[in-house]
C-alpha cells in the first residue's frame, strides 16, 4: 500500500483464518475481506484501479473467465496484473482482450 501510492488497498481471500491473520498484521489504509475471488462484484466499495493476483491464477478453475470478470470490475484505465511463477504479465489494458490471448498470456 505505501509503496504503490494507493489511497486504499483491499485484500481478498476465501479463508476466514487467513483474513484474520492478515487483518492483525495490516497497516493503515489496508483492509481484508473474506470473498471468493472468482465471484464479482468485489466487496471493495467501488471499482478498483488495479487488481493484482500473485501466484493465484494457476489455482483457479477457469483463469481466462475469471480474469475477464475481474477486468469488468476495473475503473476506467485500470489494470489487472498477474504474477505467475515470478513473471509479471499485464492481463488487461493490452490491445487484444479476447479469451484466447488472455489464456496464452496466463500460461507463458
Amino acid at each position: 500500500h505505501l509503496t504503490t501510492g494507493a489511497r486504499r488497498t483491499v485484500g481478498l481471500d476465501a479463508s476466514r483464518a487467513y483474513v484474520d491473520i492478515a487483518r492483525d498484521e495490516a497497516g493503515p489504509g489496508v483492509s481484508f475481506e473474506v470473498h471468493d475471488v472468482t465471484a464479482v462484484p468485489f466487496p471493495v466499495g467501488g471499482p478498483p484501479s488495479a487488481i493484482y493476483a500473485r501466484l493465484l491464477l494457476a489455482h483457479l478453475p477457469d483463469p481466462p473467465t475469471t480474469v475477464a470478470a475481474w477486468s469488468s470490475q476495473l475503473a476506467p484505465g485500470g489494470v489487472v496484473l498477474g504474477l505467475v511463477a515470478d513473471a509479471p504479465i499485464a492481463l488487461h489494458g493490452s490491445r487484444s482482450r479476447d479469451r484466447a490471448s488472455i489464456h496464452a498470456a496466463l500460461w507463458i
